[in-house]
């Protein structure tokens, strides 16, 4: 086998070693390279799914099929974020080990668990303004899962069930529907926000 190299050759290897060292200076100024989506291995994928039944309940887990792919923390190497046909279902929070929703992450749940669980419906005519980002407010529920408490990722629906936006509920139900000031859920993701 030759190593004699041809100029080509050289002045190919030349530019990809100054692309691989540029590559490095970026990470080591700061800059990230970008997260790659990759398949999780046989532990990953059951995390997900346990992970999912424990915190939305049972049968959660059909939300993440098996061809889900996955990114990791370049500098952990942990779960950061779930996706399923190029869509972000959810992100790995690392804080508490638990799932924090996407829209098309809600929307799988939705199509899993019957209402009212999960789920936060708001009055008619605030639909617009929740679809975009904004927060919802004591005032605009209307119902609510009566098994939800504080801190919790909940889907905020209309009255036809329709997904609004995902977030987290700053009350249980009872408090909820009882209050009439203050925000009930802290929006994430509005479906056209």
């Amino acid at each position: 086998m030759s190593t004699n190299l041809t100029e080509q050759d050289s002045g190919y290897l030349w530019a990809r070693t100054l692309e691989i060292a540029a590559q490095d200076a970026y990470v080591g100024i700061g800059f990230r390279m970008p997260l790659q989506l990759v398949n999780p291995r046989l532990h990953e994928l059951r995390r997900i799914r346990v992970v999912a039944n424990y915190q939305f309940g049972k049968g959660a887990s059909k939300a993440f099929p098996k061809t889900i792919l996955i990114t990791r923390s370049p500098n952990t190497h942990r779960i950061r974020h779930i996706y399923n046909n190029e869509e972000l279902l959810a992100t790995y929070r690392p804080k508490d080990g638990l799932l924090a929703l996407s829209t098309p992450g809600g929307q799988a749940l939705r199509g899993i668990f019957k209402p009212p669980r999960l789920r936060v419906e708001v009055v008619p005519g605030v639909e617009e303004f929740i679809k975009k980002g904004g927060n919802v407010f004591c005032k605009h529920v209307q119902h609510a899962d009566p098994e939800l408490r504080p801190a919790e990722e909940v889907l905020v629906v209309d009255e036809k069930d329709r997904l609004l936006a995902v977030g987290r509920s700053f009350f249980n139900a009872e408090e909820m529907l009882s209050f009439k000031i203050g925000v009930a859920v802290k929006v994430r993701h509005g479906i056209e926000g």
